[in-house]
């Protein structure tokens, strides 16, 4: 990663924009302040965020604008945009309608340091207690003998998405893709 970026001094900012790179404490240690924008709402902090909104049955979902920290999604909210969910929406739509806002808040957060304003952490916008993982993720795809038929449909909803393999089961050994 630190070979695609340029040299830093100190007094450099760095904007994070819709992607799950990891920045190592080198980066962090050679900037003066860095930003994160990505398509989730604080309340689904981690990894694929969109599915657990869903699986949830969240309302609410959004794009959020934070403080990059060394552990991820952990740093002060400084702005959040909320739209409601349709209950037609699966993941991939829910993804989407969040893209957009994560847009309109990459545009204010230049145009404010364009202007020279101050940017301050919002401290009635915190980050859910449920900080999910790529393992959390699989486990929940995994689908047994024991998950309800109600259950079942719950996670198709949030975690099926056409031509990925998310859901699966195992069969003497075998594992079978949804």
């Amino acid at each position: 990663m630190e070979e695609f970026i340029p040299e830093l001094n100190g007094n450099d900012i760095l904007i994070s924009y819709n992607h799950n790179i990891l920045f190592s404490d080198s980066i962090l240690s050679k900037i003066k302040i860095g930003y994160n924008i990505h398509a989730a709402s604080p309340e689904f902090p981690g990894r694929d965020p969109h599915h657990w909104a869903i699986y949830a049955g969240a309302k609410k979902y959004g794009s959020v604008l934070h403080l990059i920290e060394k552990k991820v999604d952990s740093g002060g909210i400084i702005e959040a945009v909320f739209f409601d969910i349709k209950p037609t929406f699966g993941p991939i739509e829910l993804l989407h309608k969040a893209d957009i806002e994560a847009e309109k808040l990459i545009i204010s957060l230049i145009e404010k340091i364009l202007k020279n304003e101050v940017i301050e952490v919002n401290k009635e916008l915190t980050w859910g207690k449920n900080k999910r993982s790529r393992k959390d993720f699989i486990e929940i795809c995994r689908i047994t003998s024991d998950v309800s038929q109600k259950e079942i449909r719950r996670r198709i909803k949030a975690f099926h998405v056409e031509g990925r393999k998310n859901l699966y089961t195992i069969i003497h050994g075998y594992k079978f893709y949804y």
